[in-house]
């Protein structure tokens, strides 16, 4: 909770950093002034990840994976040094003309490469020389020495941070990956970096190796896996203008202000709340009016969820879309459980914000193009998928379909099933009825026998507390496999 309330905060100021660079954005054309507001963008979503740095080691989050060029990386990570560290130290990078091509997270490895740079400025006293190199290796037997490995044999990019420093002693070699050990003074260092570095390199299927003399330098190795399947780059999306009428709910007025200004630009009408009670009450007035609402998920008085659920009682067909800097497994279940129609992450930039608002306004209908039953069926499910497809012909775009209005209709299960069988025995049987037929057709078999078992209980009041939770919890587990499905499904359209 401390490191989640830590997150949250520190991503609220970063917004505010981005937000007010994407506004000033809008104010020139001065290519020196725009190129330097790139270069705070940048700092600042690399930022956004040393918060995710401090919550790995309490829970994993999902990996961003692309394909991208290191060697962009490193150059983006020089350039940064040279213009931020002590003058007397020469940074200096020597990359050998090859691709190199690796499926990761972009933020995860620049983090770890600056990580280690810092930790080479920190060891030189007066003047230095960091040196980064990239080549690529073909590593047939694994060697010994490689910390946090999950290589196999395969031609991987090898980075090397080199500096002049004063040296690891041999005895601490084994300690320094450990989370939270250091060498540093207090208050100069957490310990984390170097854990999350030997993190980050595991999560990529690749491996660090150190290398030290006392007196003379560091050497710190990484080997990342090349990926030889795709050689496009990412290019940046453009910014999407669109039409329509906006609520916006933020406790944080900075944050508020921003958004706001940032709505306007893309062409919204936009009316603004910090209070969510207060929000709600206009809503609950006039539903119709408002095409889509922007809900911060942390806030004071009601929470998130809270707004959400009552938002969706008062127009079951509400738009709602989450701002949060706070990259928690609860958050993200119930935006999957509860039909949350998109999730953008704080510090929110221009670009997912402009996107993810224009495709929840403007959603694509299903493409005619068939979906292969075949890749369907490869996906990692308990659930009955070829049975259920079966029954309706193999229409997988049915099925889609059944399992997107099934979490839409029934997102409020688990905290209605409940007051329904204490106050509404005839609609808790009924609710029940409904989904235990869905689940067969989805191919949920133990939801439909546990559905089957808490039906004839509540119809006989006989004992349904003991069956309760084992239905609820199953009926999560089912929507979170539904909600996956869905989405690795639309992929093939």
């Amino acid at each position: 909770q401390l490191t989640s309330g830590v997150s949250h905060d520190f991503n609220n100021q970063l917004n505010g950093i981005l937000g007010y660079v994407a506004l000033m954005k809008t104010m020139t054309n001065d290519r020196d002034l725009l190129r330097y507001m790139d270069g705070i963008e940048r700092s600042v979503k690399h930022s956004t990840e040393l918060t995710r740095q401090l919550l790995a080691f309490s829970h994993k989050s999902e990996n961003k994976r692309i394909n991208l060029d290191l060697n962009e990386v490193v150059k983006d990570i020089v350039s940064m040094l040279e213009h931020t560290f002590d003058r007397r130290i020469s940074i200096e990078s020597v990359v050998d003309k090859n691709d190199y091509f690796v499926l990761g997270d972009s933020s995860q490895l620049h983090n770890a490469i600056l990580n280690l740079c810092i930790n080479a400025r920190d060891a030189i006293s007066g003047q230095g020389k960091i040196t980064l190199t990239l080549t690529q290796e073909q590593i047939d037997e694994i060697p010994k020495n490689l910390i946090s490995t999950n290589v196999t044999p395969n031609q991987y990019a090898v980075l090397k941070v080199i500096d002049t420093g004063c040296g690891i002693e041999p005895r601490l070699i084994n300690k320094i990956f450990k989370p939270f050990f250091t060498t540093k003074d207090v208050g100069k260092g957490t310990g984390i970096g170097l854990a999350a570095v030997a993190d980050t390199l595991r999560s990529h299927n690749g491996a660090v190796t150190v290398d030290s003399s006392v007196g003379k330098g560091t050497t710190f190795t990484l080997y990342l896996p090349l990926n030889h399947g795709i050689d496009e780059r990412m290019t940046e999306i453009d910014i999407r203008q669109g039409v329509g009428k906006i609520m916006l709910i933020d406790d944080e007025m900075c944050n508020l202000e921003i958004t706001h200004a940032l709505l306007e630009s893309f062409g919204y009408d936009v009316v603004s709340f910090s209070n969510p009670k207060k929000a709600i009450e206009y809503y609950a007035q006039t539903p119709e009016e408002f095409d889509c609402v922007l809900l911060d998920v942390i806030m004071p008085y009601l929470s998130g969820a809270e707004v959400f659920e009552a938002l969706k009682l008062i127009n079951p067909d509400c738009k709602v879309i989450l701002l949060t800097g706070v990259s928690e497994r609860l958050e993200l279940d119930f935006v999957l459980r509860h039909g949350v129609d998109a999730y953008v992450p704080k510090p929110v930039d221009q670009y997912t914000l402009s996107n993810g608002l224009y495709t929840v306004l403007n959603p694509k209908p299903f493409s005619a193009k068939p979906i292969s039953m075949g890749r369907l069926k490869e996906v990692d499910t308990s659930l009955n998928l070829e049975y259920a497809l079966g029954c309706i012909g193999f229409n997988v775009r049915l099925y889609l379909k059944i399992a997107h209005n099934f979490r839409k209709q029934f997102y409020l299960t688990v905290e209605r099933l409940p007051q329904l069988a204490e106050n509404n025995m005839p609609e808790a049987i009924r609710m029940v009825h409904t989904i235990k037929g869905l689940s067969a057709q989805l191919g949920a078999d133990e939801l439909y026998e546990y559905g089957r078992e808490l039906e004839a209980a509540l119809k006989d009041d006989n004992n349904y507390q003991d069956l309760l939770p084992i239905f609820l919890e199953e009926f999560i587990e089912v929507t979170d496999e539904l909600a996956k499905i869905e989405s690795i499904g639309s992929s093939f359209l």
